[in-house]
């Protein structure tokens, strides 16, 4: 479904709902980042800490920059060389291999804890994937003592975890090429 504001070269900034403006405003008021026109504004919703999202490259049409803005809950972007999982495509896609292994060993995990932008271009956005595990089911103890079973990322090792909250919003937003000048 198309969102109001439509997508791609026809993305009108001004049907997005203010808050949405706004990111996008600070996001492009960023000096490090040379930004074109505006292509993409998808919003994710996740609940019950369920966030897989297997290996994907996002359509080329949405441009050279994308950002995910990570909310109510961290998570764990894994980035594959394109080159290694067609070397393996069983690890690839048996999610009782990679949810411990990853999908290559050639991998990067992007730790995005809650509130956290995470950018993306170049190798990143044409060569390699993205995706989230599924994540580990771990018994753990909240702060009152009590043990309950949880949901839990893990980036470089599975000793290093991410409890995942019940809820998760992505919002990822992707820009063209600035105009060329001159």
């Amino acid at each position: 479904k198309v969102p109001p504001w439509s997508y791609g070269a026809t993305l009108d900034k001004s049907k997005l709902p203010l808050v949405l403006a706004r990111i996008v405003e600070r996001i492009a008021g960023l000096e490090s980042y040379p930004l074109g026109p505006l292509r993409d504004v998808t919003i994710n919703y996740r609940t019950s800490s369920v966030c897989r999202l297997d290996p994907h490259i996002d359509p080329l049409g949405d441009g050279p920059n994308c950002f995910v803005l990570t909310l109510l809950s961290g998570t764990v972007l894994t980035f594959s060389p394109v080159s290694a999982l067609r070397k393996n495509t069983k690890r690839a896609t048996d999610p009782s291999i990679f949810g411990m292994r990853s999908f290559t060993d050639e991998d990067v995990d992007c730790l995005s804890r809650r509130r956290s932008l995470c950018h993306f271009a170049g190798d990143a956005r044409y060569h390699w994937t993205h995706a989230i595990r599924p994540g580990l089911l771990l018994e753990l103890q909240d702060e009152s003592g009590q043990k309950r079973m949880r949901i839990c990322d893990w980036w470089g090792t599975p000793e290093h975890l991410l409890e995942r909250r019940d809820e998760r919003i992505s919002i990822v937003l992707s820009f063209a090429d600035p105009p060329i000048t001159g």
